[in-house]
């Protein structure tokens, strides 16, 4: 039988052979111990131990990247978004802020593919910060020219040739049968829920939807046409009237 005095690791578990003045999680420290519990056969606990705390440094690195991608994603959609050749659109002659449109993202469901969004109209007063259009953004109360908008969703605007305005080239919504899908502009609680209907962007393997999980890219399109509800009131003719939209940003951001 094996004892003390003949045991091969003796020196492991023995006083005498301890490193003297070592500070403890130092690593000579961690050296020592580990020596130890290999010699007490303990091996197996310590790459438990080991195993655990490299998923806990996996777990904080995702925490942290899924953290940065949302701040990257949230500047990003606050920024100043349009498809527009010359720059931000001026406001028409009535209106003495320029319009913008603030999408609230709300959910976004991978099953049906439908991202959901609250849309709000918002005036924004001169000089314009692209960056963070939200800064100049005019307050509803002190607005002087609050315009009802009647919102036509996904239709074209086209010149209106049957009015008598020369100052400027009036547009019309192309189709004027279409109804509005909500009214924007009077107070700060008016919004419009939309859903759209989201597909892949890649032909990428790993960017599509069915296999490129949690890298897919989904991509999807929404088309706004804002009118003047009061001069469609007033005249009779719906679609008419349309106002400038510069531009449309969305608000927090979806991971």
């Amino acid at each position: 039988m094996m004892n003390r005095d003949n045991d091969p690791n003796r020196w492991s578990y023995d006083t005498v052979d301890r490193p003297e003045g070592v500070r403890m999680f130092s690593p000579a420290w961690f050296k020592y111990h580990w020596a130890v519990q290999s010699s007490r056969k303990r091996l197996g606990r310590l790459l438990y131990i080991a195993c655990g705390l490299i998923l806990l440094a996996v777990w904080l690195t995702v925490t942290m990247l899924f953290g940065r991608n949302l701040e990257t994603n949230e500047a990003s959609n606050s920024r100043f978004s349009a498809h527009v050749e010359n720059g931000l659109l001026p406001p028409p002659p009535d209106r003495i802020g320029t319009l913008f449109l603030v999408g609230q993202l709300n959910s976004f469901d991978p099953f049906s593919r439908n991202l959901n969004l609250d849309w709000t109209a918002i005036q924004v007063s001169q000089p314009i910060d692209t960056s963070d259009i939200l800064k100049t953004q005019i307050d509803i109360d002190r607005r002087e020219d609050t315009v009802p908008l009647a919102m036509f969703r996904d239709v074209l605007a086209v010149p209106d040739l049957e009015t008598n305005i020369t100052d400027y080239q009036p547009y019309r919504v192309q189709n004027p049968h279409v109804k509005p899908v909500g009214f924007l502009g009077l107070t700060q609680f008016d919004q419009i829920n939309t859903n759209i209907g989201m597909g892949q962007r890649s032909t990428n393997f790993w960017s599509q939807p069915e296999f490129g999980y949690p890298f897919d890219v989904f991509q999807g399109k929404i088309t706004w046409v804002a009118a003047n509800n009061d001069t469609i009131t007033a005249t009779g003719r719906p679609g008419t009237d349309v106002q400038a939209i510069s531009g449309a940003i969305l608000t927090d951001s979806l991971l």
